[in-house]
């Protein structure tokens, strides 16, 4: 998707003073959070990244171990590591649960930039394992074909439907495959009629390429219904979706009131943190 791809570095030039003003916060007896939980709210993933390499990706790890406990610590480590490491994280989390939902692994399959796909090609036997013949083809697309509606509703009626409909899924930008998707509503029943086997992940790549802003909402939702809030997936998806989803994208992809819900299940520095990645209140 297109909000997946990386983030351009906005603030170089802001970089240093960044790194200067974690120095000071904890070069104090007792760091300021509040203060560290603003600096990280500035910025997104990658020039946190940046950020931390040049003051000591190392150092800032070890000060923070120090400094911070529980969940409110991993989501400060997570948020000053690489994205696609923190994406191979969270897909082996989710991986590793015996009952994960479809729809918990959809965003999976419309995985990051080329780049941070080859860096986790490590997960393509897990991915086959969970999602059938889909699941490679994630690995290795190239999401640059184009098709007008007509042409990918031809190729979808013919024999060969759910190589056509992995070709699909795995390749069309997905702007394309929108409007496929206004014009042919009835696209997941036509699956189950026609892909017997293993239906509902196909159904859940479908959802995620129509809307992913949505399917990562319904993820976030999931960390935080029933009993106990998952916190691994949580922290997860805030620091790779967080900056890319503020504030109104998410409240209007989300089912019900984030805010309220989130604040709900968290307290202290963890809720102020995530609540501040993903530009809400």
């Amino acid at each position: 998707m297109e909000f997946f791809r990386p983030t351009p570095a906005l603030f170089p030039e802001l970089y240093q003073d960044a790194a200067d003003t974690l120095k000071e916060i904890f070069n104090q007896k007792i760091p300021d959070s509040i203060k560290l939980i603003e600096l990280i709210s500035k910025f997104n993933q990658d020039e946190r990244v940046e950020i931390a390499s040049i003051y000591g990706s190392e150092l800032l790890f070890e000060q923070s171990k120090k400094a911070f406990k529980s969940d409110f610590e991993n989501l400060i480590l997570a948020l000053f590591t690489p994205r696609y490491q923190v994406f191979a994280n969270l897909l082996n989390t989710l991986f590793k649960r015996p009952s994960t939902l479809l729809t918990t692994l959809a965003f999976c399959i419309s995985t990051p930039d080329a780049e941070c796909l080859l860096k986790v090609q490590n997960f393509a036997s897990l991915y086959e394992q969970n999602f059938g013949k889909l699941g490679p083809a994630f690995l290795t697309r190239k999401e640059d074909c184009s098709s007008d509606i007509l042409t990918i509703r031809q190729e979808l009626d013919k024999s060969s439907f759910e190589s056509t409909l992995i070709h699909v899924l795995s390749n069309l930008h997905f702007s394309f495959y929108q409007q496929f998707i206004l014009q042919n509503p009835d696209i997941n029943e036509k699956i189950k009629c026609d892909i017997s086997k293993n239906y509902e992940a196909y159904i859940s790549a479908s959802d995620a390429k129509n809307d992913m802003f949505r399917q990562v909402a319904k993820c976030v939702k999931l960390t935080v219904k029933g009993l106990g809030t998952k916190d691994d997936e949580l922290i997860g998806l805030t620091a790779i979706f967080g900056d890319r989803m503020r504030n109104q994208i998410i409240k209007k992809s989300y089912d019900g009131d984030i805010v309220k819900e989130l604040k709900s299940d968290l307290s202290g520095d963890y809720e102020r943190c995530i609540l501040a990645v993903w530009g809400l209140k």
